[in-house]
């Protein structure tokens, strides 16, 4: 336990006996939720320690079993962490509002990885854009850009964007 307090990523060296052991798993992935990659399997599908994992690094979430992928309570944890991380979650909460706004909130390119709806949600994509105007390369909504781009539906009056992120937006995505 003394080695993976002081840095849990010492799991990778330790004994799978210890890479077995609840107890040191979860004191390795508090430390450093990287260490999730070296425990044994059966922990993937282990509530408290893939929260404890992500809560500390929140791509850990792509060692966790596709059953907590698609739980509420751990993706709203990864993604207050590390918006990306909702590039790991379920097709179900990449369309929950709630997680996606979290989501955008602590990485605004991560709406990349919300589903076609919210990818196109006006409140999502404005709230991206007032933090990263860079983020409107992310945006795949084909309505929301020609809305940008004629400058008409959408309030865009306190967000400073590129044209050029609007064009390679437009490019990329259609």
């Amino acid at each position: 336990v003394a080695a993976v307090t002081n840095d849990g990523r010492d799991l990778k060296y330790a004994a799978d006996k210890f890479k077995d052991d609840r107890e040191i798993v979860l004191v390795a992935v508090i430390n450093n939720g990287r260490a999730l990659q070296y425990a044994a399997d059966k922990f993937m599908d282990d509530k408290e320690i893939i929260i404890s994992a992500v809560t500390n690094y929140g791509s850990a979430l792509e060692c966790a079993s596709d059953k907590l992928k698609d739980d509420r309570d751990v993706i709203l944890a990864a993604v207050k962490k590390d918006g990306s991380a909702l590039e790991c979650a379920s097709d179900k909460l990449k369309n929950n509002r709630e997680i996606v706004l979290e989501a955008i909130k602590n990485k605004p390119r991560s709406i990349e990885f919300a589903s076609d709806e919210l990818n196109g949600d006006p409140e999502m994509v404005l709230t991206a854009l007032s933090q990263d105007s860079v983020a409107l390369r992310c945006v795949r909504s084909e309505k929301i850009l020609k809305e940008l781009a004629e400058n008409s539906s959408i309030d865009v009056t306190n967000i400073n964007f590129k044209v050029s992120d609007l064009v390679y937006a437009v490019e990329k995505h259609f």
